[in-house]
């Protein structure tokens, strides 16, 4: 039989997870009066060290009466030790997780609730297997709907702020934040405080978000990696001067650069077959879509986004690249992913600056 108070709450999606924890915390605890006996447990860990202060202070709260004997509601929050990584994988965890589970066995419904709130979670694990099997699970998967699941929330924010947002508007969004749902809700939180202060307009407009939203994510971290798809060498070379004032660190920003031309690279064969209509905006409607039917088959089991599918990829962010895409042949692109190539392996081998590296590669394929 499952144990009733206590509730594991897992999912593919950081920002989904915490905030169903947090909901499921406050609802539990929304009648409980002594703020004592609603007890927040930070778990994040970056070493075993952490998981045990995390687990011993989860167990000496779950085995410790309410100071007026009231029921008590405690919330182990961001854990993040039921991964597949060096943490979760050692003894000390592994032994101080199971400590945890058989707290959790003796726990008295009547007296003490425990949320936890996990991710990554490897669901293969033994260990982990043992939360679903014994607790009120939900694991939440936003999965191919991720998009979906994002622009829901954006709406979500917008109506609780009374404020109107256009398609257009959460589809720049999606793309500008490179799918992250926390930052796609912190911007739309943003919009809606400025919107709040301007007194005149109540709607967020794709004008509103291009002018307000910075893009973020992978793919366009980099100056460096931003100007030398525009294919200007002196604005390419004084980018990469500023990156290296700050970031001694090439490969970064050759892993950028190559993931840029892989999705290139993808969208000049589709234009150069005709499966890929550009107009003036970019792509043109319902073209990416159709394509994709296409390919289909060939890009099964790319389903998550990936620059090595480019149809995993936001439409709009896309609609960016079209231009760089089109200035350039298919040689023209596979060369510069096999001179990004040569510039780490010159790096592995040490045998110059990564800086002068980099100068040479972006000389010899804008030069």
């Amino acid at each position: 039989m499952k144990l009733e108070s206590v509730h594991f709450i897992s999912g593919d999606d950081e920002f989904l997870v915490s905030k169903a924890a947090k909901d499921k915390f406050l609802e539990l605890s929304k009648d409980l009066t002594d703020d004592f006996a609603k007890e927040t447990i930070n778990a994040l860990a970056g070493n075993a060290d952490d998981v045990a202060r995390a687990i011993d202070a989860a167990r000496s709260s779950i085995e410790t009466l309410s100071l007026f004997g009231d029921a008590k509601v405690i919330w182990l929050k961001d854990v993040n030790f039921l991964a597949d990584n060096q943490v979760s994988k050692s003894e000390a965890c592994l032994e101080k997780v199971a400590q945890l589970q058989e707290s959790l066995a003796r726990i008295d419904a009547n007296s003490v609730t425990v949320i936890i709130g996990a991710y990554p979670v490897d669901r293969r694990k033994k260990l982990v297997k043992w939360f679903p099997e014994h607790c009120q699970s939900t694991h939440i998967s936003a999965g191919k709907e991720k998009s979906s699941v994002l622009q829901h929330e954006i709406r979500k924010i917008c109506s609780e702020a009374k404020i109107e947002i256009t398609q257009g508007a959460l589809e720049l969004i999606d793309g500008k934040v490179n799918g992250s749902i926390r930052m796609a809700c912190k911007e739309a939180e943003k919009l809606a405080l400025y919107l709040d202060e301007e007194g005149s307009t109540r709607e967020i407009t794709e004008q509103l978000v291009a002018d307000l939203v910075p893009v973020f994510g992978e793919g366009d971290f980099f100056e460096a990696a931003e100007a030398f798809f525009n294919f200007n060498l002196k604005q390419a070379l004084n980018a990469l001067d500023r990156h290296f004032y700050t970031i001694n660190e090439a490969r970064p920003l050759i892993s950028s650069m190559q993931k840029r031309n892989r999705l290139l690279i993808q969208l000049r064969v589709l234009i150069d077959s005709g499966e890929l209509s550009v107009n003036s905006y970019g792509i043109a409607k319902g073209s990416l879509e159709n394509a994709g039917k296409i390919y289909a088959e060939i890009y099964k089991g790319l389903d998550n986004k990936t620059d090595y599918n480019v149809f995993s990829q936001n439409p709009w962010y896309l609609g960016r690249l079209i231009k760089a895409a089109q200035k350039c042949t298919i040689p023209k692109l596979i060369g510069f992913q096999n001179k990004f190539l040569s510039a780490f392996e010159k790096i592995l081998a040490n045998q110059q600056s990564q800086h002068s590296i980099m100068r040479e590669v972006v000389v010899s394929c804008l030069g």
